[in-house]
């Protein structure tokens, strides 16, 4: 029996009308039933998990009911995903903070995850080893860029739209894994480092002015924050504990728009259709995956009709715990768009993921091999799967087509060694791996 624990959950945030919405006399046309959780407008009425604005719970409530669980959840070793769509100029990127460029936006959501996840670790050191690591890319024209990407000087790379900059491939493994070739995942040891590394990749990000918003996002961004995690084990222990490897996703989508609202044209207007075409995939893999009766037949999710849906594919109807934030404008001059979300985001809330916990058990016999590398080489930082290109330590890395019965290989440890040179030496490349 599916998990109620596991359906996605949808939130609906309405942001209060703006200076030049009530300069043009635009009314509010958004009813809240807060103890209903309930949305109308006009002859339309939507039930959500939470509504949040507009006389219903206050804004501020958001992270704590929503986004707070998806943090317990990550350091227990489960995926999860914040999700936020909405009409250009309805506060997607101000509500998620990818938009961050060193100023102050405490309410943000990625701000304040930075904020969580650290003061947990803080409070876990003590029993358990941490890794972080964070990566931010965009999808700009139905391609995959690094935000992170850097010139051979060091220098963040602008992407300003006459930049040549090479795509991201997207590749799957044999066993349905979704990696991203290349892409940058530096390590992180405190709020401020992952601060920073969400600004740089901010400002590399395209955005455009638009009749609908002065700071248009041309391009859906996706946060990535990676723990791994051991349990600590004093030299007298003979089992090390499982190593966990989990993943929070935050997603600031590309605004849904009109183009003869937005007064597009030239490269934009292509942007646009880019932007649309994108979030037209998506709503596809939404109708397939809400749709019950379908999924029980186990019909096809077309996955694969655009980047975008490839990468959220673990996110919606995949093993991890999801919340969509539906942003909305409460503005009469925006019900055609606002009634388009909020169908978008009921569809949403009949999806069912399957969350488990990523978890990659140390077998015994490969512990007492640990236990006889020197002391300190045993670190999590040391042994990680993934991530610092070359380290003298052992690598304890995943084989799909393993040498020993405990599904792990240990490396030497006394050369230094590319963790991807030699995954690609134990891991055969079958018909089923895809590149795109």
């Amino acid at each position: 029996m599916e998990s109620s624990d596991d359906r996605l959950k949808v939130a609906v945030n309405i942001r209060p009308l703006t200076a030049l919405e009530l300069r043009n006399g635009c009314t509010d046309c958004v009813t809240v039933t807060p103890s209903k959780a309930q949305v109308q407008i006009g002859s339309h009425v939507f039930t959500y998990d939470y509504v949040y604005g507009s006389s219903g719970s206050q804004p501020s409530q958001l992270f704590e009911e929503c986004v707070v669980p998806l943090v317990d959840t990550l350091l227990c070793g489960y995926n999860a995903t914040v999700l936020a769509y909405g009409q250009t100029g309805s506060g997607k990127s101000y509500t998620m903070g990818t938009n961050y460029h060193g100023e102050a936006n405490d309410g943000a959501i990625t701000h304040r995850v930075m904020e969580k996840i650290f003061e947990k670790v803080d409070k876990l050191r003590d029993e358990r080893e941490f890794l972080i690591r964070v990566s931010f890319v965009e999808i700009f024209k139905d391609e995959v860029f690094d935000l992170l990407d850097q010139h051979d000087d060091g220098q963040v790379m602008r992407t300003g739209r006459g930049l040549q900059r090479v795509p991201i491939k997207i590749r799957e493994k044999a066993l349905g894994d979704i990696t991203l070739a290349g892409v940058n995942e530096p390590v992180v040891k405190s709020k401020g480092e992952m601060a920073l590394f969400l600004a740089r990749g901010s400002l590399n990000r395209a955005t455009a002015s638009t009749r609908m918003n002065s700071h248009s996002s041309r391009s859906h961004a996706i946060f990535t924050i990676c723990i791994e995690q051991k349990r600590k084990t004093s030299s007298s222990h003979s089992d090390c504990g499982d190593l966990l490897v989990s993943k929070l996703r935050l997603v600031d989508l590309a605004g849904s728009e009109r183009v003869k609202r937005t007064g597009s044209d030239g490269l934009m207007f292509k942007e646009g259709i880019h932007i649309n075409k994108g979030l037209l995939a998506l709503g596809n893999v939404i109708s397939a995956l809400g749709d019950e009766k379908k999924r029980k037949k186990g019909a096809f999710v077309p996955y694969r009709d655009s980047k975008l849906t490839r990468l959220l594919q673990d996110s919606l109807g995949g093993n991890g715990k999801t919340i969509m934030i539906a942003c909305i404008s409460p503005a009469d001059s925006n019900a055609k768009e606002t009634i388009n979300t909020l169908q978008y985001a009921n569809r949403a809330r009949n999806i069912q993921n399957k969350a488990v916990i990523n978890r990659n058990p140390v077998p015994a016999e490969m512990q007492a091999q640990l236990h006889l590398a020197p002391s300190g080489n045993t670190s999590l930082e040391e042994t990680q799967v993934s991530g610092v290109a070359e380290s003298k330590a052992p690598y304890i890395i995943l084989s799909s087509d393993s040498e020993s019965d405990c599904g792990y290989i240990i490396l030497s440890d006394t050369e230094p060694i590319s963790a991807d040179h030699e995954m690609d030496k134990y891991i055969e490349i079958s018909d089923d791996d895809v590149e795109f």
